[in-house]
């Protein structure tokens, strides 16, 4: 946050008032003051293990990787959802999650060609991608059972 203060100082500040309670008419108090109210107790072990959590979260879920040389390339994660994507148009997830993928891009598609790209629009679609990471993994017990079951038996006529 304290790479941060002197952005949020010259900006707007209602927002960071509004999230730490502060009165709207008084300026801004000294980043100590701010810190403080974000860790009351420094080099306390609860926060330690918040931030190991808050960080192996974040890197565990993400979907794009961004090169400073390139463009963005999806993690296995990211492929994985694309593989859940691809195959919600199979017969057997068409009726129940194709129309809440198509939703789902269709919101994307509007938020990230009109507004910004900022992950606070990404958050409404996070319950149809949980459900994206499920399809791929459906769709093998699928065809897992689908070989594994015996062809009927032929009749003998003769």
């Amino acid at each position: 946050f304290a790479e941060h203060d002197a952005e949020w100082r010259a900006k707007d500040q209602g927002l960071l008032k509004m999230l730490f309670a502060m009165p709207r008419h008084e300026p801004l108090p000294p980043f100590a003051e701010i810190q403080r109210r974000l860790e009351p107790r420094p080099g306390a072990p609860q926060a330690a293990w918040l931030r190991r959590y808050a960080d192996a979260y974040a890197d565990a879920a993400t979907l794009l990787e961004a090169p400073a040389d390139g463009p963005r390339r999806p993690t296995p994660l990211g492929w994985w959802v694309l593989a859940g994507l691809a195959l919600s148009f199979t017969p057997w997830c068409w009726r129940g999650l194709a129309p809440w993928t198509v939703a789902a891009l269709s919101y994307l598609a509007g938020v990230y060609l009109v507004a910004s790209a900022n992950p606070r629009f990404f958050a409404v679609v996070l319950p149809v991608l949980v459900l994206l990471l499920a399809v791929p993994f459906e769709t093998a017990v699928r065809l897992w059972l689908q070989f594994r079951r015996k062809p009927p038996a032929v009749r003998d006529t003769a």
